[in-house]
């Protein structure tokens, strides 16, 4: 018996234990309880959206009063201290259907109570959405200069008004995209996508992705194979702010965000950037494929009436003329030669090409000759407005990306040392380019004032 009485006390003393340590956490947090009440969704983020559009209140803001609750998916985590006390939330966990939203909450280790993938509901009474520079957010208000914003609401008001649901936790498949352009786009802003064709700009100087010793935010710049960039922010309280850059190419999963008009990117972890390729040569341009066809009538230069007819307004200056055998297979070709007093159009053409591609990723030309000024090239939308194109210098094979709405440019020279040499326009991306209505405007080349040409183009064709 004495024996027996023994091993219960060692039993029970094991036990109390084994209690205690399992209610002990070895951090300064505790997982509050899930709450499982069964709240019911009547409001989603395109509603939030919406609302703050509809807004004439400055900052867009809007203050909901009403029982309303709103639900979405967790794609960002403060895990490794990238992200501070906030949570991006989109609509569904694969191919979300609007832009994402940024939950302000004044509380630390937010990723033990919202992981990555759980679902959550947000009682909206009490809280306020608005426009913080391009970010849509919800929280609460703050005062800054005199300007009321969207800030971070109590942690208190946090526990009480953002539940992760009893939902297991989603797999968030991020939306995947080849180039930098492709990605930054307004609507995926606060979500999850995946850029492939991409490295560190400077790696070897940068070195690190943080600044671990002043603990400030950096920003170190991507840049895709077509030589777009954008800036990837990591703060130097992030546990991964002392790790070497790689200095590979791959791909890179991030949160797209924005401050006013500036794109930038927010990686979870080191574990978002596979980086095992050898690094490329950005923004080289590559030849027409079999599937490029000729942009208009007369585009080859073989038959200069067929340019002239596909001409429209500003068709052509006396700088331009016919080349004929001056053409890169002996054929014909476009001579740009002279000097003009004033900026301006050396010629533009109408849609008169067939078989032209429904949404067109490349224009292709061919050029040779010297000028002392570049060439600014416009396409023309369907509304009449266009992308313009900036050539800059050239002396080689280049790839050209649209200006992003910066004043038209002729600045660099161009030699070419008697070689043919093409120009890739990258139309990725470009929406609602004028290959349908024949009576408008397609493509026009333009020149710079009191300087000298002495250029031919050929073949220029689309695809």
């Amino acid at each position: 018996m004495n024996k027996f009485n023994k091993i219960s006390t060692i039993l029970t003393i094991s036990f109390g234990f084994f209690f205690f340590n399992s209610c002990v956490q070895d951090d300064d947090y505790s997982i509050p309880p899930i709450d499982c009440t069964g709240m019911v969704t009547n409001k989603y983020i395109a509603d939030i959206l919406a609302d703050v559009n509809a807004s004439t209140a400055t900052n867009k803001l809007v203050y909901y009063t009403e029982d309303a609750i709103l639900e979405g998916y967790v794609i960002s985590s403060d895990e490794t201290g990238n992200f501070f006390k906030t949570i991006s939330i989109q609509n569904n966990p694969q191919d979300p259907t609007s832009k994402g939203i940024q939950v302000e909450i004044d509380a630390n280790s937010l990723y033990t109570q919202y992981p990555i993938g759980s679902k959550v509901q947000i009682k909206l009474k009490g809280l306020v959405a608005g426009d913080d520079r391009g970010l849509i957010k919800l929280g609460s208000t703050y005062i800054q200069n005199g300007e009321t914003r969207v800030g971070r609401m109590t942690q208190a008001l946090g526990e009480s008004n953002v539940k992760k649901t009893c939902d297991g936790n989603a797999i968030i498949t991020p939306r995947i995209y080849n180039s930098i352009s492709e990605a930054l786009k307004p609507e995926n802003i606060n979500t999850l996508v995946t850029i492939k064709n991409i490295q560190f700009e400077s790696p070897e100087t940068d070195l690190t992705y943080g600044d671990a010793i002043g603990l400030t935010t950096v920003n170190r710049k991507l840049v895709d194979i077509k030589g777009k960039s954008v800036d990837l922010r990591n703060s130097g309280y992030a546990k991964f702010a002392s790790d070497e850059l790689p200095k590979g190419s791959g791909e890179i999963t991030v949160v797209v965000s924005i401050y006013n008009s500036s794109y930038q990117l927010y990686i979870r972890d080191t574990e978002d950037v596979k980086f095992n390729n050898p690094r490329f040569v950005a923004g080289q341009a590559t030849l027409p494929s079999a599937s490029a066809v000729t942009a208009f009538k007369g585009a080859d230069f073989n038959n200069w009436s067929d340019f002239i007819a596909s001409g429209n307004n500003f068709a052509y200056d006396p700088t331009v003329k016919e080349a004929p055998g001056q053409g890169i297979d002996g054929t014909g070709a476009l001579q740009i030669k002279g000097t003009r007093a004033q900026n301006g159009f050396a010629f533009t053409v109408r849609p008169t090409g067939s078989n032209l591609p429904e949404n067109p990723s490349k224009l292709h030309f061919w050029i040779k000759g010297n000028a002392s000024k570049s060439l600014n090239i416009y396409l023309y939308k369907q509304d009449g407005s266009y992308y313009a194109f900036n050539v800059g210098a050239l002396t080689d094979n280049k790839l050209v990306t649209e200006n992003n709405g910066s004043n038209n440019s002729y600045i660099g020279q161009i030699n070419t040392n008697g070689e043919w040499k093409f120009v890739e326009l990258d139309l990725d991306d470009l929406s609602n380019i004028n290959i349908s209505n024949s009576s408008g405007n397609f493509l026009a080349f333009r020149t710079g004032n009191n300087e000298q040409y002495d250029l031919l183009i050929d073949n220029i064709t689309i695809e």
